[in-house]
C-alpha cells in the first residue's frame, strides 16, 4: 500500500488473503451441503428490491432503496437469508491519472436471525470480490464502518480495523476525500486494501 496507510492505528490487523480463503472455505462447506446459494444481485435469482426490504427489516435506521448491488445467499427454499450491498466508486488520483481505483464501500451487511453465527456474513464478505471489475481498474479497495466490538468479525473477512475515530485517507481510496464514520454506533472504519483477483 502506501505509507499513509501503513502508519494508521489499527484496533486489529486483518487476516492475509490465504488465511481468509481458508476461513471462507471451512464455513461455506457446510453452508453449500445444507443447500446455501451464494449469488450476485441484482440478477433473475434476486432483485434489488427484494435485498432492500430485507435490509431494512434487518437493519435498525434507513436503508437506500436505489442502485443496490452486491452478493446475496439464499437458503434450499430460494429464501434471502443475507446479503452484502456494495457501493462502488472509480476514481483516478490526481496524481497518477493513468491508476484507476474501484474504491467499494460495504453499504449493509444484513443475515436473518435463523442464520447468524453460521459463517453466512463471513462467507459474503470473503466472495464479495470475485465478482468481474471494468478492464480499466488497476486497483481494488474495499471499506466501510463497523462498532469496536464487531471488529474481529471483519478481520476474519481480511479487513484491518482501525481505532475508533480514525479516518480512511482519501489517498488510499484514490479519491482524496478522507472517509470517517459519523454514525457514533460504528466509530471504526474497516478496510481491505486487497483483492482476491489482484
Amino acid at each position: 500500500m502506501d505509507a499513509t496507510y501503513d502508519t494508521l492505528p489499527l484496533l486489529r490487523k486483518g487476516w492475509g488473503a490465504q488465511k481468509m480463503r481458508e476461513e471462507q472455505i471451512r464455513l461455506a462447506t457446510p453452508l453449500v451441503a445444507q443447500g446455501v446459494q451464494f449469488v450476485g444481485f441484482p440478477s433473475a435469482e434476486v432483485e434489488a428490491t427484494a435485498v432492500a426490504t430485507f435490509n431494512a427489516e434487518m437493519i435498525t435506521g434507513s436503508t437506500a432503496e436505489d442502485n443496490l448491488q452486491g452478493v446475496a445467499a439464499l437458503d434450499s427454499n430460494g429464501t434471502l437469508i443475507g446479503a452484502v450491498t456494495l457501493g462502488p466508486l472509480i476514481s483516478s488520483p490526481d496524481h497518477s491519472p493513468s491508476e484507476k481505483t474501484l474504491a467499494v464501500l460495504v453499504r449493509y451487511l444484513a443475515v436473518a436471525p435463523d442464520w447468524r453465527h453460521h459463517g453466512i456474513g463471513t462467507v459474503l464478505l470473503c466472495i464479495m470480490d470475485q465478482h468481474g471489475v471494468p478492464g480499466d481498474v488497476t486497483r481494488r479497495v474495499f471499506f466501510g464502518g463497523c462498532a469496536p466490538e464487531e471488529a474481529r468479525f471483519y478481520q476474519r473477512a481480511g479487513f484491518d480495523v482501525l481505532q475508533p475515530g480514525t479516518p480512511v485517507p482519501g489517498e488510499v481510496l484514490g479519491s482524496g476525500v478522507d472517509f470517517a464514520n459519523i454514525n457514533a454506533e460504528y466509530p471504526c472504519c474497516f478496510i481491505r486494501p486487497w483483492s482476491q483477483q489482484a
